[in-house]
């Protein structure tokens, strides 16, 4: 029997699905779907085997409806393989969660219209004793439709192919690829059964370069990392979900050594990954971002996460800084969280409780002050930054003898800025200096 190709795959997807399963996991819809790809995959072989058993002794210890169940529920199992590669592939396109589901549904519908076609039409095998397979209608519709949602696969992928990272256009590509090829080898030479085979290949490499979860941590800390966050939360954006996050950084005391502060960063890691009901992401820089779904566990959590690293930093002679953001989605992008807490971080505000939380008007001001840091960016570019003479008057020679330069920055509808608006943000962002060397040019 040629089932070599079979026990070939069968070994690849069990040594898969040991080291997937094994590892902790950010609950990504491509996940899950990666998960269930592994099994349809699975089930594609064994079939694949037990249909090839069933021809050989079809009549022989083998009821002949037995093998034709066998045979049809393998080309089931096939075109279902090839529909779960659409919905992966799907999942990883910048769509929304509406537009992703209609297309789902519409490949959950064409794939029923195939399951029905292929149980009513007819199927038949032959077998030589080395040479195994089955043929007919049913398989011919099986061979259709499993390149059919392939083809789509790639197509999908080359339309959103400027908006995907290079890795994740080209795994799908060589996963629809090796699937497409064996497929035509298998139906212009029905004896090589290489299809499972090239799908295992293909769901390996999906592994190595999109889901396997060590790509997803940060080494130094254990935790998921930068990327694998935004990710996460850029899932909620499209699903339109709200949710809330804890924002730990740590601030280390400068005489401390390098070695003694990376022990300090790897306990806090291993005491913020215990919060299970949370995905706790290390963003670097000694930051930490716990995401939850429930804000009054956020707001709990952030009380008790504030009062176990007081201690334990004042231990080590370290502080920290504590950010709580109860009702995600306040920002209009991941971006904007990032560029929020990183402003927060820099400016080193704190308040009585240890814990700032992010409100309506935190955002307002945030908005606000990148508003004025672009327009004092544009008015030193297109030299709107003016000096105003405040004059000096000495009573002693009963005249002006002097004069103060002012900065103002002249808008593009020729109103002043000013000083009370821009200058706190200048300081703040490093603007102040440019300022300063324009006013001595003026």
């Amino acid at each position: 029997m040629n089932i070599a190709t079979q026990l070939c795959g069968l070994t690849i997807l069990v040594v898969i699905l040991f080291f997937y399963h094994r590892q902790q996991k950010v609950d990504f819809r491509s996940s899950r779907l990666f998960g269930v790809a592994i099994l349809a995959d699975l089930g594609c072989l064994i079939l694949d085997i037990l249909s090839i058993f069933g021809i050989v002794y079809s009549g022989n210890g083998v009821d002949p409806i037995a093998t034709g169940i066998l045979c049809k529920l393998y080309l089931l199992a096939l075109v279902f393989m090839a529909y779960i590669g659409f919905s992966y592939a799907v999942s990883q396109m910048p769509v929304t969660e509406k537009g992703g589901g209609r297309m789902e549904k519409c490949a959950m519908f064409i794939y029923a219209v195939a399951a029905v076609l292929i149980i009513a039409l007819p199927i038949s095998y032959k077998t030589d004793g080395l040479i195994t397979y089955s043929y007919g209608k049913a398989c011919y519709l099986a061979y259709f439709f499993a390149p059919f949602f392939m083809i789509m696969t790639y197509l999908i992928a080359l339309f959103y192919r400027k908006e995907l990272p290079v890795n994740v256009f080209a795994t799908i590509s060589f996963w629809i690829g090796a699937e497409c090829f064996a497929a035509l080898m298998q139906f212009l030479n029905p004896g090589w059964l290489v299809v499972g085979f090239a799908s295992s290949v293909g769901l390996c490499v999906v592994y190595l370069e999109l889901e396997n979860p060590e790509l997803q941590k940060d080494r130094s800390s254990g935790l998921f990392n930068l990327s694998t966050f935004q990710s996460y939360i850029v899932d909620f954006y499209k699903k339109d979900l709200q949710f809330s996050y804890i924002f730990v950084k740590l601030v280390y005391d400068l005489a401390s050594p390098a070695d003694s502060n990376g022990a300090v960063m790897r306990h806090v890691a291993d005491y913020l990954r215990e919060f299970r009901q949370a995905k706790t992401f290390y963003v670097g820089q000694s930051g930490y971002i716990m995401v939850f779904r429930d804000p009054a566990e956020a707001a709990e959590t952030a009380g008790e996460i504030n009062e176990a690293l007081t201690m334990f930093c004042h231990e080590h002679g370290n502080s920290f800084l504590e950010i709580l953001e109860t009702q995600g989605r306040r920002a209009n992008s991941i971006n904007e969280i990032m560029e929020l807490l990183g402003q927060i971080s820099l400016n080193g505000e704190y308040s009585d409780s240890g814990i700032i939380t992010v409100t309506d008007d935190t955002y307002e001001r945030f908005r606000q002050e990148r508003s004025i840091i672009k327009e004092i960016d544009d008015a030193l570019d297109d030299d709107r930054v003016e000096a105003f003479f405040q004059p000096i008057y000495s009573f002693e020679d009963d005249a002006f003898t002097g004069a103060e330069a002012l900065a103002r920055i002249r808008r593009k509808d020729g109103s002043i800025m000013t000083p009370g608006l821009f200058i706190t943000v200048a300081e703040k962002t490093g603007q102040v200096t440019r300022i300063g060397d324009r006013m001595f040019e003026k």
